[in-house]
């Protein structure tokens, strides 16, 4: 009789929208008001209602729209098929401020001090990633504080700055 000595699944280190630690943080609630699907761990904009909705990012989007990283409230439940989204017209917990794992673009290098880009286009818009990834991007106001595990990396966001984006 064997026993088994390896195993093949680590544990991951942090879920996508999960909380990095217990340093200060600011989340506030908004609704998710796009017709397509939101995953925790991703960035979101200012919606048609700033500061009550959010939506996906768009390529014409602005810096100063960036709402912040949907954070991972565990109440929302799996769908049929086992994936877990946040629909249009619930709420979601967005950290403006904060540490967060985020989920992290395919093609981005997530290093230690990092600055961190938000995709804004594409099959991956919503993820965070460095700016050596060709994707459509946008400079947001944080940076890595540590490298990718299981599809996710740790980000460190300061207080986002909201000019009055025009026609947001």
């Amino acid at each position: 009789m064997s026993v088994q000595m390896i195993y093949t699944n680590a544990t991951p280190k942090g879920i996508a929208g999960g909380l990095y630690d217990l340093s200060a943080h600011t989340v506030d609630s908004r609704r998710y008001n796009d017709a397509e699907p939101l995953r925790f761990g991703t960035g979101v904009m200012m919606g048609d209602s700033p500061g009550d909705d959010v939506g996906k990012p768009s390529a014409d989007c602005t810096a100063a729209a960036f709402e912040g990283i949907v954070l991972n409230g565990g109440t929302t439940e799996q769908d049929m098929s086992g994936e877990v989204y946040v629909r249009k017209g619930q709420t979601v917990g967005v950290m403006r401020y904060g540490r967060i794992w985020a989920r992290v673009s395919p093609d981005g290098q997530p290093a230690y001090g990092a600055d961190a880009y938000l995709v804004t286009d594409g099959e991956h818009k919503g993820k965070l990633t460095t700016k050596e990834d060709t994707a459509a991007k946008l400079a947001i106001h944080a940076r890595f504080i540590g490298g990718r595990d299981n599809g996710v990396a740790p980000v460190e966001l300061y207080s986002q700055r909201h000019d009055a984006p025009a026609g947001v």
